[in-house]
């Protein structure tokens, strides 16, 4: 038999559906659009493991990697993608998108899905 905390605890995972965000930085005639749905603890510690040794640049990197897709739902970055948003794009950026990523959704957000 299921246990249903768990069982509401997952439905309390999917009422967040998929978050968005404007990039406009990296758009072209609008701004991006970056979707993903809220991060798990599986994924928050594959992140983490990539900050060892103080490089958040890795990780935050890595968070976008990991999450960012396009409105399909398909990838937007593969790893290969790695050193290029770690050494040639506005780090600013990255931190901004992996930072919306990383936070919890807001009751707001929640709403609204």
């Amino acid at each position: 038999m299921a246990n249903p905390i768990i069982d509401r605890a997952r439905a309390h995972y999917a009422a967040h559906g998929t978050q968005s965000m404007e990039v406009p930085e990296w758009g072209d005639d609008a701004p991006l659009m970056v979707y993903w749905t809220p991060i798990t603890l599986s994924e928050r510690q594959k992140i983490a493991n990539r900050a060892k040794d103080g490089q958040s640049q890795d990780a935050m990197a890595y968070a976008v990697i990991l999450k960012a897709r396009d409105a399909k739902g398909d990838p937007l970055f593969t790893l290969e993608d790695k050193h290029a948003l770690i050494h040639g794009v506005d780090a600013t950026v990255v931190d901004r998108i992996a930072a919306a990523m990383l936070a919890a959704p807001t009751v707001e957000e929640a709403e609204k899905n």
